[in-house]
């Protein structure tokens, strides 16, 4: 058995100890900078949280959204914490520095075909629902000597990639965790 079936196995018997209600089809996927490492689980009524760190690696992520794609998850909103006094930002497309591919190893055809189209990661239709927010390019790795780009935690990029190749329509959002009523506008507008 390869490396990505192994894990593949793993994320299925995650995703068996998980309660979830039908009406819920929404993951938010949260990253920041702390140097500790962890996935943590939780519900409410719209949407499952997962909660990764900047330490964690592709394997975890791999792990957790596989998990998200076996409980039948169809879309994901990927939230980096930051400082309340900071803008809010949609993330419209990303630059991977980080020399690291999670797609790599032999393919599972369950979760989604070999090659996904990486042109359009994050969803556009989703994005025009709420055009009051300003958009931005990320990138993860080393950062080009510019403003044009706002820095995205590696693990953001690697979970944006890994829902794109699980077909689940994704949103981008740099903003802070406490705001609430933000996430649950952007879950409600949905596509």
């Amino acid at each position: 058995m390869n490396k990505n079936q192994k894990i593949w196995n793993k994320a299925k018997k995650t995703a068996k100890f998980q309660t979830k209600s039908k009406a819920i089809s929404i993951a938010l996927i949260k990253t920041n900078q702390k140097a500790s490492r962890g996935i943590f689980w939780n519900s409410n009524e719209h949407f499952w949280e997962t909660h990764f760190c900047q330490k964690s690696k592709e394997i975890d992520c791999k792990e957790a959204i596989w998990a998200l794609k076996s409980m039948g998850i169809t879309s994901a909103i990927l939230l980096v914490e930051q400082q309340t006094n900071k803008p809010i930002f949609f993330i419209d497309d990303h630059i991977n520095l980080t020399e690291k591919n999670p797609l790599i190893g032999e393919n599972i055809d369950e979760i989604g075909k070999r090659f996904p189209d990486q042109s359009a990661v994050y969803s556009k239709k989703w994005m025009a629902q709420l055009p009051e927010i300003e958009r931005k390019t990320g990138c993860a790795g080393i950062l080009p000597k510019t403003k044009k780009y706002i820095e995205l935690p590696p693990v953001f990029v690697f979970c944006a990639i890994l829902a794109n190749h699980a077909n689940m329509k994704t949103i981008g959002i740099v903003s802070s965790c406490k705001n609430k009523n933000l996430i649950q506008k952007i879950a409600e507008k949905c596509p």
